[in-house]
């Protein structure tokens, strides 16, 4: 026997939202929508193992997530200079979005690619500093001596604290 609390605003125009439980499904908790006149779709499901899922009526782990390109949002509303960010699965990558850029800041590929700066890592560590000049990455612990790769348009330096060389014995840039 299915029990079942449904809000509705008589069926006019915008459907029905609700909480059901079902005797074939003891302890799972749902929530269900529809469109005026529709079938009940269920869009969050709790199971008896309180695990959560979004766009699935089994889910796996705490939270479980199903979808076209499932993402969690992370909104910063505290003002100043905020940063919206979105973690989540597309095209078969793992992002983290920094929300209206249009690179996200790391992604990792199926087949274990890590991008930084890029969306296709062809590398196990792939990082794209775009087309400015600079440091590409820095190794080294706090208070101590860092190594570092710098990139411009033609060569690619390595360096450290001491100074940058280019591998061939010039220490200047």
């Amino acid at each position: 026997m299915t029990k079942a609390i449904v809000l509705s605003d008589n069926g006019v125009s915008s459907g029905s939202a609700g909480l059901k439980t079902s005797g074939s499904n003891d302890g799972i908790l749902a929530l269900q929508t529809s469109t005026a006149g529709g079938t009940a779709t269920t869009a969050v499901t709790i199971n008896t193992s309180q695990n959560v899922g979004i766009g699935t009526t089994s889910p796996a782990v705490r939270l479980h997530l199903t979808g076209d390109n499932p993402f969690i949002r992370f909104d910063d509303n505290s003002g100043g200079s905020q940063q919206d960010y979105e973690v989540g699965s597309e095209s078969a990558l793992f992002k983290i979005k920094n929300v209206g850029q249009a690179t996200e800041p790391l992604v990792i590929d199926n087949s274990g690619n890590v991008g930084i700066g890029t969306s296709t890592p062809t590398q196990r560590l792939d990082v794209d500093r775009g087309a400015s000049n600079g440091v590409v990455a820095k190794f080294g612990r706090s208070g101590g001596q860092a190594a570092f790769i710098y990139a411009d348009a033609n060569y690619a330096y390595f360096g450290s604290d001491a100074g940058i060389s280019n591998g061939i014995g010039d220490s200047s840039i």
